[in-house]
């Protein structure tokens, strides 16, 4: 399991290519056999993305979007397998969040702005 920290980094980052796929593959068949079928989006733990694993390597395991930690506005054209997000932490009341999300559509593009 590469979903874990030493030293406050992430195992997964420090793992070579075959180890990552194995284990998103594992994690795959987990999420299908308790849920009924594979997830298409991966959120990275820890929000860093491994430098050796490639969209393809992503795509071949059946994703289709990826998001990390980096906050912001996704803008077109969109890389989907490099999705920003908002972290609820940054906000500091539920209706704050409700607010910006708001402002903005499915895929976060600020509405009537792209």
């Amino acid at each position: 399991d590469k979903h874990q920290l030493v030293n406050e980094r992430a195992i997964l980052l420090e793992a070579g290519a075959e180890e990552v796929i194995s284990d998103l593959k594992k994690a795959q068949e987990s999420f299908a056999k308790n849920f009924g079928a594979p997830s298409d989006i991966l959120a990275w733990p820890y929000g860093e993305r491994p430098r050796n694993i490639s969209n393809k390597d992503l795509k071949k395991l059946g994703f289709n979007f990826c998001l990390n930690t980096r906050s912001g506005v996704n803008f077109q054209p969109v890389d989907f397998m490099n999705l920003k997000r908002f972290a609820a932490l940054d906000f500091e009341t539920p209706e704050k969040l409700g607010a910006i999300i708001d402002g903005y559509d499915d895929l976060g593009f600020l509405l009537g702005k792209c």
